[in-house]
């Protein structure tokens, strides 16, 4: 099953909930008159009006919002996936359908596949690196962010050091 197909599918499920949202309008429509509910049931603006200017009753909110957003998915889909739908109708649905390999490597050449690649996914060996050393205090006693925090010594420039020593 390829994309047209599944839009085609989609775009009917958006009418059935746009028809059975109608469907539930124009019962209310109907207890008010003949006119009025085949009008609500087969002419959308008037169902539009119906439904958000004349219709004062208790429970409306789910055939108003089926309506509503099945007319407002089936135009959605409709639009955006035009050119799909239209080459299904046309005849040409198997143009979307993604080519075989041996087509692909007529028409682009034989690529050379790396043997990392190929391999599968759980051969694969990832380097673990060791995580950085922080000087945030966590790691050692103190409270100021100095060497000795870390359990190490003091940085010296090759001469004495006369720092005073961490209580």
């Amino acid at each position: 099953m390829n994309v047209g197909y599944l839009t085609i599918g989609l775009v009917i499920l958006g009418m059935v909930a746009c028809g059975v949202g109608a469907f539930g309008i124009a019962k209310y429509a109907f207890r008010i008159s003949s006119g009025k509910g085949a009008l609500a049931f087969l002419f959308p603006p008037y169902t539009f009006y119906f439904s958000f200017f004349e219709l004062q009753e208790e429970g409306k909110e789910t055939p108003i919002a089926l309506w509503l957003s099945g007319l407002f998915v089936t135009l959605l889909i409709s639009v955006a996936f035009w050119q799909p739908i239209n080459m299904v109708f046309q005849g040409k649905a198997d143009e979307l359908y993604p080519p075989a390999a041996d087509e692909m490597e007529k028409q682009f050449g034989q690529k050379p596949v790396s043997a990392e690649l190929s391999k599968p996914i759980a051969e694969l060996e990832v380097p673990v690196q060791a995580p950085a050393a922080t000087n945030n205090a966590t790691n050692g006693a103190g409270t100021n962010n100095t060497a000795d925090t870390n359990n190490a010594a003091p940085a010296t420039n090759g001469g004495t050091n006369n720092a005073p020593a961490a209580p």
